[in-house]
């Protein structure tokens, strides 16, 4: 009785006839991984060259995380607290030019083909296929000596397991906390492995685990199902293919045939149909027609299934990977499109944090020592002005724009959410919409016009003086 009381505890663990095959090995994240992350990453480098659904999943994630690009904001201040504009405004010139390049050429890219937003693509791609990427902050003697080098996984050394006392994982070489010193590449199969500081290299990838010190490809789980989906979508057009090449059969004891028999080059018989055609059948001859079963009229409903269950295995809904909206309306593509938001800030934030920030610090350093910007005591707190920026990432538009618009109103005026949470949603600076009404204000006064913006969101033409109606009168 007792035995059988702690059995069922958890099913889980039951070992019976279910589950009698289901015993998986306990080991550490880098013995786990170690022996299948390269071939998971082929596989999945695989299916992103020849399968439509992995395609355009990350396309959904490049369109929504990446979109535009994301905007830098410099925000030091000056020691009164106000901000320091000449300074911030000098910043952000310096970084687009360096960014987006000028004259057909590239300063951030060491290959001179790519600005940061590309660059940010092609990471976030490398990142959820491979599972992970590198990025290598190069010294240069440009204007601004820094330049970005992507290293792929590939290039690291296995072989080595030990440095210095020091553990080597996968080509990673670790503290005793498991915290990363250094990396191992080998960028030719005929030279030495380089030994590249952690300072100097960005690792892009998303731990599941304390001590993992690789990546696996996030599309690890649903890689076999994204597999077969293809696979069964290949079969049924090549069974449709072939249920359509047959028109009819004929039952004879007569060699000779249904329509009109002719001969080709080499003396076979070749049988033709014609619209219309009435033909009169031989004694002892029968016609029967095909009717094929393809195309499966189920297809449809499978393939959004496996559309549904692959997304969710990458965090996305299935009308975002599949661009099929024709079963929602507009509750439920507000509520699939917020769950899917959550995601893409989610790795907004992840980009940020492990990429933007890393660039921007060493960047801004990089500019100082130039004297490319003059900040007099940078270097008594060089945190401070690292820190000292915003990223304002591409938003999403309104499903419905007035619906929102006014929820967006409403929230305002009750003092629920803030100018900068409204345009940040929306992948807008608050600063630079109100410095450009305030110039739209101000050239409609040169017309003897007044713009007044009401709690809807509203513009209209009023000559009645200067007094504005607040949100919710």
């Amino acid at each position: 009785m007792y035995r059988d009381a702690f059995e069922r505890n958890y099913d889980a663990s039951r070992t019976d006839r279910r589950n009698e095959n289901w015993v998986p090995i306990s080991a550490t994240a880098e013995a786990t991984d170690a022996g299948h992350r390269d071939l998971i990453r082929t596989r999945a480098r695989d299916l992103e060259r020849n399968n439509d659904i992995l395609e355009s999943a990350l396309l959904a994630l490049d369109r929504n995380v990446i979109g535009s690009g994301f905007v830098p904001q410099a925000t030091i201040k000056t020691a009164s607290g106000e901000d320091a504009k000449d300074i911030n405004d000098r910043i952000e010139e310096l970084w687009r030019s360096w960014s987006n390049g000028e004259s057909g050429g590239f300063p951030c890219d060491a290959t001179d083909m790519s600005s940061f937003d590309e660059m940010q693509r092609i990471l976030l791609r490398r990142q959820v296929v491979d599972g992970e990427t590198f990025v290598h902050l190069v010294g240069t003697d440009d204007e601004i000596p820094m330049r970005l080098q992507i290293l792929e996984p590939d290039m690291l050394e296995p072989g080595l397991s030990e440095y210095q006392g020091r553990k080597i994982l996968g080509g990673v070489e670790i503290s005793g906390t498991y915290a990363p010193v250094a990396y191992w590449f080998r960028p030719d199969i005929d030279k030495d492995p380089i030994r590249v500081e952690r300072r100097n290299l960005i690792h892009l990838l998303v731990k599941r685990r304390g001590r993992q010190t690789r990546g696996v490809s996030a599309a690890a789980a649903v890689l076999q199902r994204i597999r077969d989906t293809g696979e069964w979508i290949d079969a049924e057009l090549m069974a449709s293919r072939i249920a359509a090449c047959y028109a009819a059969f004929i039952t004879t004891e007569n060699p000779n045939g249904m329509g009109r028999t002719t001969q080709d080059a080499e003396g076979k018989r070749v049988e033709t149909l014609e619209p219309g055609m009435v033909k009169y059948l031989r004694p002892n001859e029968k016609a029967s027609f095909s009717t094929p079963g393809h195309p499966n009229t189920t297809a449809d409903a499978f393939v959004r299934l496996m559309s549904r269950l692959t997304g969710a295995g990458l965090g996305l809904s299935h009308e975002v990977v599949s661009r099929d909206l024709s079963g929602v309306n507009y509750s439920s593509a507000r509520q699939g499109h917020l769950e899917d938001r959550g995601t893409f800030r989610t790795m907004q934030k992840h980009q940020i944090l492990h990429l933007c920030n890393p660039v921007w610090s060493v960047w801004l350093d990089s500019c100082v020592l130039r004297g490319l910007v003059q900040i007099p005591d940078y270097w008594k707190n060089p945190r401070l002005y690292r820190k000292a920026v915003r990223w304002v990432t591409p938003g999403w538009s309104w499903i419905d724009p007035q619906k929102e618009a006014t929820a967006a109103a409403t929230q305002l005026a009750a003092g629920l959410t803030t100018l900068s949470e409204i345009c940040g949603s929306q992948g807008k600076d608050w600063q630079e919409v109100l410095m450009q009404l305030a110039k739209e204000r101000e050239f409609a006064a040169t017309l003897g016009l007044t713009l007044k913006f009401d709690a809807g969101g509203g513009v209209s033409d009023d000559d009645e003086g200067d007094s504005e109606q607040k949100p919710g009168e």
